[in-house]
């Protein structure tokens, strides 16, 4: 018996002494041309690269492309991948680096099928998906820079430009599953423009975004830092909305959300905001989320431009339900602290035939919405809050008033309303 073990001992040594010969010797560029020409037998796709080099467990591609039909889809100048731990016996792989540089990928469906895939397929990929190979996946280092992303199709298209991103600790499968609706480990990315264009000829524009985020959604955690230098939006009219020098800060803790900074140039002025939400979050079997309770705890509108645009349907159009109240994606929104300093509004909704200038303002502990509708101060009896209005020029249809002022302080008894409208200088023109 004891002959035995040895004689096992000795063999297993010899394997495993042997394992670690072929990884340290095996050269992979000796077989570059086989494992393309099998690559594209199996994938369909054409995969030729200038060198692919390796040290043990260290890897370094150079010039790789892959493409289909002679089209290219995916050119990397240098790849480079370094294994910390390999173990196929428990099917547990861990990387630590994990370098993309130099990166264009190119993609243009043909069809929506080549972006949904008949349902047999997608059965057949999740079914592929739910039965990996590994059992964990882990990637300490993850680096991609100057990326460039083009994807379109007929009816939108995204176009990124000189994009970076770096993750560390990410956590790729784990117990044979995906994780990527379970994102865990932190990401910076920052690139220089990013184009969307979509089939209304409405386009969305971002340039010099910076992102740091550190995530733990299983346990639904996590931080999110956002920079952008300018956003601009162009609606199917032609209307252009710009923000400028935008920043972000957010705090995710289990269902709570805090908006901790939100500072934006945007109308020609400046908008500041703090809240925090309430959220219904679920993230299986598909992440899908409601705002049960949003708080606005200081909201903060400067020197700004405002325009309404049109947007009531005509009168041809089908109103038959327009007197029912709405169900909306907000249960409550409750305002804390609202300060408005000099802004104008201009209504092109024929109507809403409002113009103002010079509008300022304060509105505290208010509710704008309960129970997913707009409350009516005749049903509400529980309705308080604090608001005073004040503006240079106020125009309503016929009617013009100058230098106006409203303040109200609603009671817990909403029929004690306290209305008080005070004028320094109002003057009435009834216009033929």
């Amino acid at each position: 018996m004891k002959r035995f073990l040895l004689i096992l001992a000795l063999l297993l040594t010899l394997f495993v002494t042997s394992l670690t010969l072929f990884f340290y010797l095996f050269n992979l560029n000796d077989y570059a041309a086989w494992g393309a020409r099998q690559m594209e037998k199996s994938t369909g796709y054409q995969v030729s690269f200038s060198t692919i080099e390796n040290k043990g467990l260290k890897f370094s591609i150079s010039g790789l492309s892959v493409a289909r039909a002679q089209e290219m889809l995916l050119e990397v100048d240098q790849i480079n991948i370094e294994v910390a731990r390999l173990d196929l016996w428990h099917r547990q792989i861990e990387f630590e680096l994990v370098e993309l540089a130099g990166v264009d990928l190119r993609i243009k469906p043909r069809s929506s099928e080549d972006l949904n895939g008949e349902p047999k397929n997608r059965e057949k990929r999740q079914y592929q998906i739910s039965n990996l190979f590994w059992d964990k996946l882990q990637i300490n280092k993850l680096r991609v820079s100057d990326l460039n992303l083009d994807l379109s199709t007929a009816q939108q298209s995204l176009q990124l430009q000189r994009a970076n991103i770096s993750s560390d600790n990410l956590a790729v499968i784990d117990n044979k599953k995906l994780l990527s609706a379970a994102f865990k480990g932190s990401v910076n990315l920052d690139f220089a423009t990013l184009v969307l264009q979509f089939a209304e000829l409405s386009a969305l524009r971002l340039d010099n975004l910076s992102l740091s985020a550190d995530l733990d959604l299983p346990k639904l955690q996590g931080s999110l830092a956002l920079s952008i230098k300018q956003l601009a939006f162009t609606a199917p009219k032609q209307t252009e909305i710009i923000a400028d020098n935008s920043v972000l800060d957010l705090q995710l803790d289990k269902n709570r959300l805090s908006l901790t900074r939100l500072l934006t140039h945007i109308f020609s002025g400046e908008l500041s905001l703090q809240a925090e939400a309430l959220l219904s979050l679920d993230l299986f079997p598909r992440p899908a989320f409601s705002v049960e309770h949003l708080q606005l705890l200081a909201l903060s509108l400067k020197d700004m431009q405002l325009t309404i645009p049109a947007f009531m349907p005509a009168a041809q159009d089908d109103v038959s339900s327009r007197s029912e109240k709405q169900k909306l994606p907000i249960a409550t929104l409750f305002v804390q602290q609202l300060k408005v300093e000099n802004v104008d509004i201009r209504s092109e909704e024929k109507q809403i035939p409002l113009t103002v200038q010079g509008l300022n303002g304060r509105v505290s502990d208010l509710y704008l919405l309960k129970n997913n509708q707009l409350p009516g101060l005749s049903e509400d009896a529980n309705q308080t809050g604090v608001f005073v209005l004040q503006a240079d020029y106020l125009q309503w249809a016929d009617s013009v008033t100058e230098g106006g002022q409203i303040a109200a302080s609603l009671t817990e008894n909403i029929q004690a309303l306290a209305l008080l409208l005070l004028e320094n200088k109002a003057a009435i023109i009834e216009k033929d």
